[in-house]
């Protein structure tokens, strides 16, 4: 998609674009951040499930022991 950008901007009285940039790419980087948010919306989900299944509660090891700690945060709900 090209989109028409003015070149004139004395009727704002201005001498450049105030906004400059290519929208196109401003689109592409907010879908880009809006799956990348998805994404971790969804590994969130699955991170919270297992706390719901009791599953890390059973879980022995050093693995499970930073688990636990890393994760800790991500089962208080917001």
């Amino acid at each position: 998609m090209v989109d028409h950008r003015p070149s004139d901007w004395r009727v704002l009285d201005l001498d450049k674009d105030p906004t400059p940039g290519d929208p196109q790419r401003v689109r592409t980087l907010a879908k880009t951040l809006h799956d990348f948010a998805d994404d971790v919306s969804e590994v969130l989900r699955l991170v919270r499930g297992t706390a719901g299944e009791g599953t890390h509660k059973e879980w022995a090891g050093k693995s499970a022991t930073v688990f636990k700690e890393e994760f800790s945060g991500a089962y208080r709900r917001t």
